[in-house]
């Protein structure tokens, strides 16, 4: 009984252990506005590469902003991108300039 017992623990455990690396090395699979599946990394879940984003500057590295909130709230229907409904941005910068990446 005591055999059955641990065959027991060692099924589940090895159950367990099984469903969680397949959770981890499924890719993300996320369905946008319009319907169309991406798969990967979500947008800005990891620096971007700055090689030549900051002219002759260098070095220009990656650096993790929060944007500066207006006190008045500004609806524009003709922005694709507004960059304040985002709590945190990554920019490229250089001395005291911050570059697009």
């Amino acid at each position: 009984m005591a055999s059955f017992n641990k065959l027991k623990v060692v099924v589940t455990v090895a159950g367990g252990l099984l469903i969680f690396a397949l959770l981890c090395y499924l890719p993300l699979t996320v369905i946008t506005d319009c319907g169309k599946e991406t798969r990967g990394m979500k947008v800005g879940s990891r620096p971007p590469r700055c090689e030549g984003k900051c002219l002759n500057c260098r070095p220009c590295i990656a650096t993790l902003i929060a944007p500066i909130h207006q006190g008045k709230l500004t609806i524009s229907a003709n922005s694709k991108e507004d960059d304040t409904y985002y709590l945190l941005a990554w920019r490229c910068k250089c001395a005291n300039k911050l570059f697009q990446p």
